[in-house]
């Protein structure tokens, strides 16, 4: 289907992919892991004939699609194939959905486009279908993308893509908006339905655990080189090369060890968050996250877990005061409007949001200035998010997503807040930056003595570092347990989690 043959390709002054030898056969899956920042995504935007809208350029080698060379095509040539033989899933589902349509109008434009002689009858019975299998209600696509959680707008994008039927599935990190049963659903859903109609996968991942199940043969790059291949089996029992070795061993995650004291650094009580939802005739307040009571202790991690949607994101932009909130909410600390956020900070889910596209990464970090002189610390920082001191001349998108949520998590770090709140904070990172990111978060909170409120939908990390789990279903606080009685616990909606995990 696929074919790359020493391809080189990249930027004149900067990045490039070196001599890529790559082969995909019909109704093959093949994987493709490495850390962040190590060629996969622009293998990916080579592959679907972009790297030209992105600066970058071939210097060598062949690309050839079904035994085709592809070196004198022009831009309708990879149209044309992007419209019948590629799909693909990015990363960023907020970015590839269209913020101005409903999902209903982007699917139908999609299954029109693939199919143009569907009848609307069989339209609306696929999309049905479809939405049943995906485990999704039908009521969302009368619905905005920015009314949809992060995990929601990935289950569209996949959906768009297998109703259009390619030959070739990219699947750029497709479930890092995923909570973990949920992630496991949409794999299943994801693969049967590849397997179902011979459609050959490239899955572009840093979690190795997913790949080891789905993938037939591996992939491993580093500095845009492959640097290992082979099969599944071959690749976790005997990895040859020190990189593949040090993925692996990366897939033991660090352990918290500080305990936490009986201090409380906050307490909610019947505290709730909501919006105005307003019409011609009334307001109408619609309830985002139920009345709830809870608290943190000092020097503790605190992780909230939950299946996508089911309010953890508005839980934590109320604490913020980003979202409108009834009830009590009291900090061991007092505060104004000037001092809230340097005692308070947070690390949102999708890192290309939350930075400035039009600031370099300098300007970014300098925003910690306002409360006090960072120039001394930016570097070390930098250093301690496994980034180096070049990337400030930087913009975000010039930087992959895991680069971008390193300067994220650095640039809340730079406060030196008493709280720092998480929201998937490790999602868009491989195995090996997620360790040594957690390894900082727990090193820096012992030196500032910070307590953190952990978002997240890994089991792994939540077992690995948090003190306390919360859980959270339909907008209502289930429980707050002690992590060794969460997951010991034989609550339904627990065990439908922890069982769930990959």
């Amino acid at each position: 289907m696929i074919e790359l043959k020493g391809l080189s390709v990249g930027f004149q002054e900067g990045f490039r992919l070196l001599d890529i030898d790559f082969n995909l056969k019909e109704g093959e899956r093949v994987g493709i892991v490495g850390e962040s920042g190590s060629g996969k995504s622009l293998l990916a935007n080579t592959l679907l004939g972009l790297n030209q809208h992105l600066g970058c350029e071939i210097f060598s080698g062949k690309y050839l699609i079904e035994d085709k060379d592809t070196q004198y095509e022009n831009e309708a040539f990879f149209c044309q194939k992007r419209k019948d033989f590629f799909g693909y899933i990015p990363q960023n589902p907020l970015n590839a959905l269209n913020p101005l349509h409903k999902v209903k109008k982007q699917i139908i434009e999609t299954l029109l486009l693939s199919f143009p002689n569907l009848s609307k009858k069989q339209i609306q019975e696929r999309i049905e279908q479809s939405f049943l299998s995906a485990n999704l209600p039908l009521r969302l696509l009368d619905s905005y993308p920015h009314e949809l959680s992060g995990g929601q707008c990935q289950r569209i994008l996949i959906l768009q893509n297998i109703l259009k039927n390619p030959k070739v599935l990219i699947c750029d990190e497709p479930t890092t908006a995923l909570d973990s049963n949920i992630q496991k659903q949409i794999l299943d859903f994801l693969f049967s339905e590849c397997k179902k109609h011979q459609i050959s996968v490239i899955f572009i991942s840093h979690d190795l655990n997913i790949v080891r199940l789905y993938v037939e043969r591996i992939y491993v790059m580093q500095k845009g080189k492959m640097v290992e291949r082979g099969l599944v089996q071959d690749i976790f029992s005997h990895p040859k090369h020190q990189y593949t070795q040090e993925l692996i061993a990366a897939l033991k995650l660090p352990r918290k060890i500080l305990l936490p004291k009986e201090e409380k650094v906050l307490q909610a009580q019947d505290f709730g968050v909501y919006v105005d939802k307003k019409t011609f005739f009334k307001n109408k307040r619609y309830d985002l996250v139920l009345p709830c009571n809870f608290w943190l202790f000092k020097n503790e991690i605190l992780g909230i877990v939950g299946e996508s949607g089911s309010g953890k994101t508005s839980l934590i932009l109320g604490i913020m005061k980003l979202l409108k909130t009834y009830g009590e909410l009291d900090f061991s600390y007092q505060y104004n409007h000037k001092n809230f956020y340097q005692n308070i900070q947070i690390v949102l889910q999708n890192p290309f949001a939350s930075l400035n596209p039009r600031w370099k990464i300098k300007k970014t970090l300098n925003e910690a200035k306002v409360f006090g002189d960072t120039s001394l610390e930016i570097e070390q920082i930098l250093d301690q998010v496994g980034l180096h001191k070049s990337i400030l001349d930087s913009y975000p998108h010039e930087l992959s997503g895991g680069q971008n949520q390193r300067i994220a998590i650095a640039r809340a770090l730079l406060v030196k807040p008493k709280i720092l709140i998480l929201d998937e904070p490790t999602s868009a990172l491989d195995k090996n930056t997620q360790k040594v990111v957690l390894e900082l978060l727990l090193s820096l909170q012992k030196y500032y003595e910070m307590s953190y409120i952990f978002v997240t939908h890994d089991l792994d990390v939540v077992e690995a570092i948090c003190d306390r789990v919360m859980l959270i279903d339909s907008k209502k606080i289930l429980c707050c347990l002690q992590k060794n009685d969460f997951f010991t616990s034989g609550m339904p909606e627990i065990r439908k989690l922890v069982d769930m995990r990959i």
